[in-house]
This record gives C-alpha cells, structure tokens and sequence, in this order.
C-alpha cells in the first residue's frame, strides 16, 4: 500500500531539506537514528533502510592475529541421543 502526500523542500543552513510526519517513517519501518540510503533518480530521490553489511571472508582472515593456528575444541561426551 502506497502512501502519498505533499511536502515541499526548505531550506535548512546551506542545504535543503524536506519534513515528513511521523506515520510516514512508522509506516515505512524507519526510526530516528537508521541508516538510509538514498537514491536520485529523474524526478524522484528513493530512501531505503540500510542492510546489514555482510561478512568479507577476506579482510575477517586478515583480521586474525599472526600465527594464528585453528583447530578442533573437544566436544565431551555423549549427552543424549547424539549419532556419531
């Protein structure tokens, strides 16, 4: 369901800036302090909520201490029903 209304562009210090209501961004799913990002397009900019960064393998690798050295933990013994 769309929801539509008029505003119009101030201006706000040196930049320009637009208010919208509050039961615009509850039913957008937005709230005050989540990153956006924001999309010009001809004649309309879009604002999406920001996803979550996904994991980079290779800078989480580059992370790791030097010498680093993985291995197994021990799991213990059997605690139920376990099929080994």
């Amino acid at each position: 369901m769309r929801s539509a209304m008029i505003s119009r562009i101030r201006k706000w210090g040196r930049s320009q800036g637009i208010r919208l209501p509050k039961r615009l961004w509850e039913r957008a799913h937005l709230a005050i302090g989540d990153e956006v990002e924001v999309v010009a397009r001809t004649n309309e900019i879009v604002l999406r909520k920001r996803r979550p960064h996904k994991y980079n393998l290779a800078k989480l690798v580059a992370a790791l201490p030097r010498g680093y050295q993985s291995g197994e933990l021990p799991a213990g013994p059997p605690m139920g029903n376990e099929v080994w």
